[in-house]
């Protein structure tokens, strides 16, 4: 059966029904993702598909995936987050879709190409890896989606779910509703989410992290939340009124993510992200998800990680470990990408500089 590669116009169905029949799909490959990425940090994004004609001689796409261009001035880097959705085994889609990279990266001028499939640690890691490494790719420099993650299954009864947990996750859930601690889930983009973001600039001025402007994440809950229902937040309040916690979470094909969290400094003592985490489980059920991903833990092996205290946190309520190979990148200009790194851990050092000086 003849194969080609062809290229898909923003929002054809044919990509939407594709990813989500595939076994490696993912939100980060929908056009709703591409929506916000475009409105938000990218200046182009193309959908690259293989066509293999069926045996009743329909058109069926056999892998492809969305290509997100980031820009750097003159030049670019390519990303394919959450991809590519190619079968590794299946060398002739993987090379008809390397070609067309390939051949975009020079026209476009990229430093490199980013990709990080959904591939979990196990049997079929080294057939995917020593595919990526044939067509020149090498494990990256950064890690965009974390590499490690706890999944909790929700199929079950509440009591079920609670049961997976540990005691201490169970005790501080409860605590928060003993404290009369309520939560409600919103799509709201105005005063929730400035709730929501006040708590966010809070939470990233006291443990260190990064925080995206205001209007990306009213970009993220409107085109996710209000227009495709992929999306909403989670707050939990005070009896006073008082917003102590909010997290943003996403809904795609039957599994939620825990995407962002944010906690207030006050009344840290009546656990109010346990309750956010727990109603944030609730809403999944009820949206008829199968798994919770708490998205982002650290590496079994290293205890200084800089997720090591939110490993502890969100290993109270449970889940299942699981891994993936993580990202992988093929360079394309070595000096220019040598460069780019230098800037970027240059500008990292200085931001560092400046958190300590404050």
């Amino acid at each position: 059966m003849m194969k080609k590669l062809i290229e898909l116009h923003f929002g054809d169905q044919r990509w939407s029904d594709f990813v989500a029949q595939h076994p490696g799909g993912n939100i980060w490959q929908t056009w709703a993702w591409a929506e916000i990425m475009l409105k938000t940090k990218v200046e182009k994004v193309w959908c690259l598909a293989i066509d293999e004609a069926g045996a009743n001689g329909q058109p069926s796409l056999r892998g492809g995936s969305l290509i997100y261009k980031y820009s750097l001035g003159k030049y670019c880097y390519l990303y394919a987050q959450g991809g590519l959705l190619v079968d590794a085994a299946d060398k002739g889609s993987w090379d008809l879709l390397m070609q067309k990279i390939d051949d975009m990266a020079k026209k476009e001028k990229a430093l490199f190409l980013l990709v990080d499939p959904l591939i979990t640690v196990g049997a079929i890691v080294s057939a995917a890896a020593n595919r990526l490494r044939d067509t020149g790719f090498r494990p990256a420099h950064k890690q965009v989606n974390p590499p490690h993650t706890l999944v909790i299954d929700i199929t079950g009864k509440e009591d079920d779910i609670l049961a997976q947990m540990k005691p201490k996750g169970r005790y501080n859930i409860r605590l928060a509703q003993r404290k009369e601690l309520k939560y409600r889930i919103s799509t709201d983009s105005g005063k929730d989410l400035d709730k929501f973001y006040k708590l966010l600039q809070a939470t990233a001025k006291r443990d260190g992290i990064f925080c995206h402007g205001k209007e990306y994440y009213k970009q993220f809950l409107e085109i996710l939340g209000q227009k495709h229902g992929m999306a909403s937040l989670v707050l939990v309040e005070h009896p006073r009124g008082v917003c102590l916690a909010a997290n943003l979470n996403i809904y795609f094909n039957r599994k939620a993510i825990y995407y962002y969290g944010a906690s207030s400094d006050q009344y840290r003592a009546l656990m109010a992200p346990y309750l956010a985490q727990w109603a944030g489980i609730l809403e999944a059920k009820n949206r008829g998800c199968n798994e919770y991903d708490l998205l982002g833990i650290a590496p079994e092996d290293d205890p200084n990680h800089p997720y090591s205290c939110l490993t502890q946190f969100k290993s109270k309520f449970g889940g299942q470990r699981r891994d993936y190979i993580g990202a992988f990148e093929k360079v394309y200009r070595p000096k220019l990408y040598k460069m780019f790194l230098l800037t970027k851990r240059l500008r990292m050092f200085v931001r560092k500089c400046l958190r300590i000086k404050v």
